[in-house]
C-alpha cells in the first residue's frame, strides 16, 4: 500500500538524516551549477549568472525545510529539538530544576494516592469468589420511611434457613476488643460473623482453618477467633505458632484458630477488622451495659453487685426527682393554669 511505502521511508530518514543532508546539498549544488552555466551561455559574467540563478531557483533554505518536512517525521524531530533545549535550560538552572521536579514529584505522588484509595475504595472489587455476585439487604421501616440494613439474629436466621433467591445469606456485625497478649494489652478492631460467612465469601485460610458452622451454634460455647494477616505479622511478626494458643479478648481467654490470607480485609472495603469471633460469641462480647462495664465479667460477683447498686441509685434519683418538684407545686394553681 502507498501510505505504508510512504510511513517506511519517512522512518528511514530519521535514521539516514545525514547522509540524507548531504545528498541533498549536492543535488541543489548541481542545480546550481547547471542554472548559472546556462546563464553564462546567455552572455552573462559568471557573478552576473551566479546571483540569477539563485533567484531563479528561490532561497535554498526554504527548499531545504521543504524536503525535509517530505522526508522524516518534522512532528517527532520538533520534539526532539525541543527536549534538548528544555534538557539544556534544565542544566544551566539546577536551582529552578530542583524546584521544578520537587514540585512534579509532589503532584504526582499525591494524584497516584488519590487514585489508589478511590480506585481501592469505589472502583475495586472485593478479594472474594464472584464479588459481582454479593448484595446486601435491607429494609424500610413503615413507620420512619427510613432505610435500615441492621437485623435482630432471628431475623437473619429466618432469612437464612427460608431463602429461596440466595445462594447463602451471611451477616456480620462490628465490635471492638481489648486484646492482651504476652503481657501487652491494645486496643483492636473486631468483628462478629456468622458460621456461613468464610464459606460463603469463598475464602481460603492462609494457616489453620477459618470459623466455621460448627464454631456458630451454641451461645458463648465457641471462645475461637480468626486473626487477620495484617493484625498477624504487625502483633505477632508472623509468629505460625500463634495458631493455636489463647489469646485475652476483654478478659475472656480465645484460642486463635487460624488467619486470614493478606488480600482478604472483608466486606468493606474501608474497613479491615482484625480480629473475627463466631455470631455465638455476641452473648460474651456484649452484654448489658457493655460500654459503661467495660472488662467487668458477670461472673465476678463483686462486679455484678456494684452494676445492680449502680443502676438502683440511678433508679431512685430517676423516681425522687419528679416526686420532689409535684410536691413544691400549689394544687390550686396547677388547676387554674389547666
Amino acid at each position: 500500500m502507498e501510505w505504508v511505502r510512504i510511513l517506511a521511508s519517512r522512518l528511514l530518514g530519521i535514521f539516514r538524516k545525514r547522509n540524507l543532508e548531504t545528498d541533498l546539498d549536492a543535488e541543489l549544488r548541481a542545480h546550481m551549477d547547471a542554472l548559472t552555466e546556462e546563464n553564462i551561455r546567455r552572455g552573462m559574467n559568471e557573478q552576473e549568472a551566479r546571483h540569477a540563478a539563485r533567484r531563479e531557483f528561490g532561497g535554498l533554505e526554504q527548499t531545504k525545510e521543504s524536503y525535509r518536512e517530505q522526508r522524516g517525521l518534522p512532528f517527532f524531530e520538533t520534539l526532539a529539538q525541543d527536549l534538548r533545549y528544555a534538557l539544556r535550560m534544565l542544566v544551566k538552572n539546577p536551582g529552578f530544576t530542583a524546584v521544578t521536579v520537587l514540585t512534579l514529584a509532589l503532584g504526582i505522588g499525591a494524584n497516584t494516592g488519590l487514585f489508589s484509595l478511590v480506585n481501592s475504595v469505589l472502583l475495586g472489587n472485593l478479594p472474594v469468589r464472584n464479588p459481582e455476585e454479593l448484595v446486601v439487604i435491607k429494609y424500610t421501616d413503615s413507620r420512619s420511611q427510613d432505610t435500615e440494613e441492621d437485623f435482630s439474629y432471628p431475623m437473619y436466621q429466618a432469612m437464612r434457613d427460608k431463602n429461596t433467591v440466595f445462594a447463602n445469606v451471611l451477616t456480620r456485625s462490628g465490635v471492638d476488643f481489648n486484646a492482651s497478649y504476652g503481657g501487652q494489652s491494645e486496643r483492636a478492631v473486631g468483628e462478629i460473623v456468622s458460621g456461613n460467612y468464610f464459606e460463603t465469601l469463598g475464602v481460603q485460610p492462609l494457616l489453620g482453618r477459618l470459623i466455621g458452622p460448627e464454631d456458630d451454634r451454641t451461645p458463648g460455647a465457641h471462645p475461637v477467633a480468626v486473626l487477620s494477616y495484617g493484625y498477624w505479622q504487625r502483633r505477632f511478626g508472623s509468629d505460625p505458632t500463634i495458631v493455636g494458643r489463647a489469646i485475652i479478648l476483654n478478659n475472656n481467654p480465645i484460642r486463635v484458630i487460624g488467619i486470614t490470607p493478606p488480600r482478604f480485609y472483608g466486606t468493606e472495603m474501608a474497613r479491615n477488622p482484625d480480629i473475627r469471633v463466631p455470631m455465638m460469641m455476641a452473648t460474651v462480647f456484649r452484654r448489658l451495659l457493655g460500654t459503661m462495664l467495660y472488662e467487668v465479667r458477670s461472673a465476678d460477683p463483686l462486679a455484678f453487685a456494684g452494676a445492680c447498686f449502680l443502676l438502683g441509685v440511678v433508679a431512685g434519683v430517676a423516681a425522687y426527682l419528679p416526686a420532689q418538684r409535684a410536691t413544691q407545686v400549689d394544687p390550686v394553681v396547677a388547676l387554674r393554669y389547666e
